[in-house]
């Protein structure tokens, strides 16, 4: 990841401070969060929580996220741009569920209509 991060950035990359410490949560849990918000206001230390697997609580508690924008250091910023990124989840298809597998040329296609789409909402 290094390698190809040192190639080039985009605008919403954020360079942590020396002092980062890394907490990685394997379940979003909201009071821990709030405790370390708490801690970070009387110290000089940068924390940065990774939350490894959300799903399992934003699906059953999806305001959740709302909390989590609360206590995120990082602005949402509007932008002129419309973006649309596709997620394509391939690893355990292959074992699994091989006949449920795509050709790229789906999603190729797929994001060619939508980009037609939009451009006609913009005349």
């Amino acid at each position: 990841m290094e390698r190809y991060n040192s190639l080039f950035t985009l605008s919403s990359d954020v360079v942590v401070p020396e002092n980062t410490v890394v907490h990685y949560l394997m379940n979003a849990n909201l009071d821990f969060i709030n405790d370390l918000k708490k801690e970070a206001q009387h110290s000089d230390v940068f924390h940065l929580v990774k939350i490894v697997s959300t799903y399992p609580k934003t699906d059953h508690f999806p305001e959740m996220l709302r909390h989590l924008k609360t206590v995120s250091p990082f602005e949402a910023a509007a932008s002129p741009v419309f973006r649309i990124a596709i997620h394509v989840r391939r690893g355990d298809l292959f074992i699994a569920d091989a006949e449920r597998v795509l050709p790229n040329s789906y999603y190729m296609i797929l994001l060619h209509e939508m980009a037609l789409s939009t451009a006609k909402c913009n005349t």
